[in-house]
């Protein structure tokens, strides 16, 4: 071999060399970079976790747990299940919302006449709210609940008679099962944050049990351009509208004494300077209530 010749093919030789060196350089690169790291490749390593941006509620919701408003309604119905009429309610057109938790709306619970009495009855009495004091079961006032309320005595007149027995057949119970009634009345702002019917143990429900449903009628309807007022279900996804003379109607109580928390409701606040919300509350109980 000439010389020459064996220069060349130095020459060659250092070119294929470069070009394999370069090329096995490149692939070491790329399968760097798509490596995962070490920290991910360990058994058990936490994974991140997407977090889903939530519109802020109405209300805020007080002593709510994140946890429990994220629990799924199993049982929610998108529309009513049944429609009828009840020979134990004449007039009423019964709605089954859901059944679990057991949930109703009653239209012509009330007539508007009915209605328009009870809250002239209810105008000269309103007092602040109270809420149940969880430590005393005692009545007291409280920042979560800012409208005005009055209860009438049992039997007080004939119209209170007529709502307690059609109640009282309406949940299937002797009206000796309902406490007092109570009508509250809420104005621009005030609001009911999220609560419970049920109520904590206490002398008086071991004495006369818990609050087994809740009807809540509505006494006016409220203008279409006012946006609050409304009774909210978190849980649930659902919210009831004022209309005059229907009613709510939902079971605070499983089987076996246990309590529902699907139940968790509040009353979304009044945004008119100009509104009036007028609700009528009749709360049963286990037992026969004085």
């Amino acid at each position: 071999m000439t010389p020459r010749s064996k220069t060349i093919l130095a020459i060659v030789v250092s070119i294929v060399v470069a070009a394999a060196v370069a090329t096995g350089i490149y692939f070491l690169v790329k399968s760097m970079q798509k490596k995962p790291s070490s920290v991910a490749k360990q058994p058990g390593a936490p994974q991140a976790t997407p977090v889903r941006e939530e519109k802020p509620a109405n209300v805020v919701l007080a002593d709510v747990k994140p946890a429990n408003l994220a629990k799924p309604a199993l049982e929610v119905m998108p529309s009513p299940i049944t429609d009828m009429t009840s020979p134990d309610v004449p007039g009423a057109t019964i709605h089954t919302l859901n059944t679990g938790p057991f949930m109703q709306s009653i239209e012509g619970f009330m007539t508007d006449a009915q209605c328009d009495e009870l809250i002239a009855l209810a105008e000269p009495r309103f007092t602040r709210s109270s809420v149940v004091d969880m430590s005393t079961g005692e009545n007291v006032p409280d920042a979560s609940r800012t409208s005005y309320s009055v209860y009438f005595i049992k039997g007080e007149t004939p119209l209170i008679k007529q709502i307690e027995a059609r109640a009282a057949k309406l949940v299937g119970v002797p009206v000796s099962h309902l406490e007092p009634l109570q009508v509250v009345r809420y104005t621009n702002g005030q609001f009911y944050k999220a609560h419970h019917d049920y109520l904590p143990r206490s002398p008086d429900v071991i004495r006369y049990g818990n609050r087994t449903a809740t009807v809540f009628a509505y006494l006016n309807t409220l203008p279409p351009e006012e946006m609050g007022g409304g009774t909210f279900f978190p849980m649930l996804q659902h919210s009831f509208r004022p209309r005059k003379g229907t009613a709510a109607l939902w079971h605070n109580m499983l089987a076996l004494g246990k309590v529902d928390d699907r139940t968790l409701h509040s009353g979304e606040p009044l945004v008119l300077d100009t509104s009036v919300k007028y609700g009528l509350n009749v709360w049963i109980r286990e037992r026969e209530y004085p």
